[in-house]
């Protein structure tokens, strides 16, 4: 049997190379296949546990254990407590649960949160995926992102990093690759000492630009890129024809969201009003100004969009 299999390959080279080439394609398939079902299996059972785990936060919390009826932030601090010590031996269920919190942090402006839940978040990313992974780059945006904010020191730093890891992992024009690029021009912007206004515009720049040529424009975070880049450039020059461009292309994204106003909306359309009575339109900065007032809430304290006001002047 050997000696004729030996012969048949022997004249039929050419038909047992496709052969064996086709079988392992076939296989490979195969094992590329039962991976993808593996980690969807993996996802999804993370996904369940990090459902049940907050459903038990939340259902645990009440004006008795607490002393007073507890808020937002009572919830996610009993989160990320509970978090420490009950999902110490599922780290996929904790990366999960903090980056939820990281993202509820971000939604609520507590920046020192955001760096705290993010730093925690990045050491489970390195274990769980490797330092080259997807996850460690979003923890790295977001950590970037709070340092930013709450001051000069490695912001620029962390978002470079988080830009490479991006743009070995995803192709040319990607709305990540683009998203960091905003990101660490606004970093450059708000951090870098001495100034370096002109790196910042041009990080800027570039990431807007990936946005419209991968046709990515249909987003929040898009939106929000704009919004950012009208503010830099009315930092530099108030009456620059290209702020009245930018924070109108900004305002018109974020009404075609479907989705409630947030902080970045309103201000956006505060700026807005304020640019066009600067360019003489007094009226249509009018109608924008009682937009944006009708978009807060009666009970929302003033003081956030006074902060953002004197940020945009």
């Amino acid at each position: 049997l050997g000696y004729r299999a030996g012969r048949f390959v022997t004249r039929n080279k050419r038909l047992c190379s496709i052969a064996a080439a086709a079988t392992l394609g076939l296989i490979s398939a195969g094992i590329v296949s039962v991976q993808s079902w593996r980690r969807a299996a993996l996802e999804r059972d993370t996904a369940q546990a990090a459902n049940a785990f907050f459903e038990g936060v939340l259902g645990s919390v009440s004006p008795f254990s607490l002393g007073h009826d507890p808020t937002v932030e009572d919830l996610l601090a009993r989160t990320a407590d509970r978090a420490k010590s009950e999902l110490a031996e599922r780290p996929e269920v904790e990366f999960r649960t903090r980056m939820t919190l990281v993202r509820a942090h971000v939604a609520l402006w507590n920046w020192k949160h955001v760096r705290q839940e993010s730093r925690r978040a990045l050491a489970l990313a390195r274990g769980l995926y490797g330092a080259k992974s997807k996850e460690v780059a979003d923890c790295l945006t977001f950590l970037g992102r709070a340092q930013t904010w709450l001051g000069p020191g490695a912001a620029i730093a962390t978002q470079q990093q988080a830009f490479e890891i991006r743009a070995d992992l995803f192709p040319p024009d990607h709305p990540a690759i683009a998203e960091v690029l905003i990101t660490l021009g606004f970093a450059t912007w708000r951090t870098a000492r001495p100034a370096r206004l002109d790196d910042a515009e041009a990080y800027y720049r570039r990431g807007i630009e990936m946005y419209r040529r991968g046709r990515s424009t249909n987003s929040a975070d898009y939106a929000r890129a704009l919004f950012s880049f009208a503010n830099f450039l009315q930092s530099r020059d108030k009456d620059r024809a290209e702020v009245l461009a930018f924070v109108q292309e900004a305002v018109e994204q974020f009404e075609q969201l479907d989705q409630p106003p947030d902080r970045y909306s309103t201000a956006a359309l505060y700026m807005y009003g304020n640019v066009l009575s600067r360019h003489g339109r007094a009226g249509a900065g009018l109608t924008q100004l009682r937009a944006f007032v009708e978009q807060v809430p009666d009970e929302l304290s003033t003081r956030v969009f006074e902060r953002r006001s004197r940020s945009i002047r």
